[in-house]
């Protein structure tokens, strides 16, 4: 390792230790914080620090335990006890806001991985931000979760054929990796499947999976061998990488029930180290030259207030379900801030080719606005038509 590369990865991991504390006292999402430091070592050290392979490395594989961490907050088990008509509604939504992103893609004549953001949601920033609202364990809350998560991985297979068509067009080459997606899934089922009548067979085994605290660790290394299997598998099937742990997670989740410990603790070595490495890493890749742009920043403006009026447009199904109004109107604002898979989304665009480095500029920065604006938002209206009737946690 070069002098370069030694003092490239002491600026990151200063910056993954600093700034949980940093962003905590600006009161910003920890990862806009880190995302910020990126930019700043970027700005200033530019000429003494390297893009070397250890720091690469270090930030993919932060990316893929993201996913997979992803993957460990869906709770299937919540959504097969939701009622059917919050079921069909909770889908509508969603083809609803799957249309007005058609629409706005067209009138804004905006390239089509526009419409992959524009319906992007997730459950990363939204889970401490109900938390917050203590909301997180009411109904609202739970259905909110759900939402989120059953959109996030509508999202995420979007990507897969995003990707396979840009990469091979409409051909049989693609049709046959399309079919590798397939039976990727089917794959991972029957896995879910026979790990499940295994673990009944001899459910001392459980444990294997789910202790934490002893020397072995036995815990934490099943999730790894797990998480790497399934990446491993997909990036076989030509698949990219992000599904597979995503997946991974997801068949985790439903196999164990018993799971809050291993997650807090995987959780706690992601978070703590590996997650906050990709997140500056994305900020040192920023090209921050393009901010003396106007129109940059206009775009990122105009792409959070999209954004939002896609999901506002789109609340019409609600109006056909049990819940208030008051609750209703929070929807929308509690959607529009998938900070992780839009930052994810436009450095795997720019990486495959699919979108320019400016449009990767103005994505970022928008996911930014949203991470800051939209919860913001989201408080200071709960606080004033939800909190007071919710009860207390």
């Amino acid at each position: 390792m070069s002098q370069q590369d030694a003092f490239t990865l002491l600026l990151f991991v200063a910056g993954a230790f600093i700034m949980p504390n940093i962003s905590r006292a600006l009161r910003i999402p920890g990862s806009v914080g880190e995302i910020l430091y990126g930019i700043l070592i970027g700005c200033f050290f530019a000429s003494s620090l390297a893009d070397g392979d250890a720091i690469s490395f270090l930030a993919s594989f932060g990316f893929i335990v993201l996913m997979y961490m992803a993957g460990l907050e869906i709770d299937l088990e919540e959504m097969k006890s939701l009622p059917t008509r919050e079921i069909v509604v909770m889908h509508a939504y969603f083809a609803c806001i799957v249309l007005f992103a058609i629409l706005a893609v067209l009138l804004l004549n905006q390239p089509p991985f526009f419409l992959l953001l524009y319906c992007t949601m997730a459950i990363g920033l939204l889970y401490p931000v109900l938390r917050e609202m203590r909301l997180l364990h009411g109904e609202f809350g739970k259905n909110i979760l759900i939402l989120a998560s059953v959109a996030e991985i509508y999202v995420l297979l979007a990507f897969t054929f995003f990707v396979v068509q840009h990469k091979f067009g409409f051909t049989p080459v693609a049709a046959m990796q399309i079919l590798y997606v397939f039976l990727f899934s089917f794959a991972a089922y029957l896995f879910l499947r026979f790990l499940q009548l295994w673990l009944w067979w001899f459910p001392s085994l459980i444990s294997v999976f789910v202790k934490t605290g002893n020397l072995s660790e036995s815990g934490i290394r099943s999730n790894f061998v797990i998480m790497l299997s399934f990446v491993a598998l997909a990036m076989a099937l030509g698949i990219e990488p992000i599904i597979g742990a995503f997946i991974g997670g997801i068949l985790f989740s439903a196999i164990f029930k018993e799971k809050e410990n291993i997650r807090e603790s995987f959780s706690t070595f992601g978070n703590g180290f590996l997650i906050p490495i990709f997140f500056i890493y994305v900020g040192f890749q920023f090209d921050h030259t393009m901010l003396s742009q106007v129109q940059v920043v206009l775009d990122a403006l105009a792409f959070s207030l999209v954004f939002l009026l896609i999901r506002i447009f789109g609340l019409f199904p609600f109006f056909f379900s049990r819940r208030n109004m008051r609750e209703v109107m929070i929807i929308p604002l509690a959607t529009s801030f998938p900070l992780t898979l839009l930052v994810a989304f436009g450095q795997l665009g720019q990486s495959l080719g699919m979108i320019s480095d400016r449009v990767t500029v103005t994505i970022v920065l928008a996911a930014m606005i949203c991470a800051l604006v939209y919860p913001s938002l989201m408080r200071f209206i709960g606080q004033r038509l939800l909190i007071p009737s919710q009860p207390k946690f």
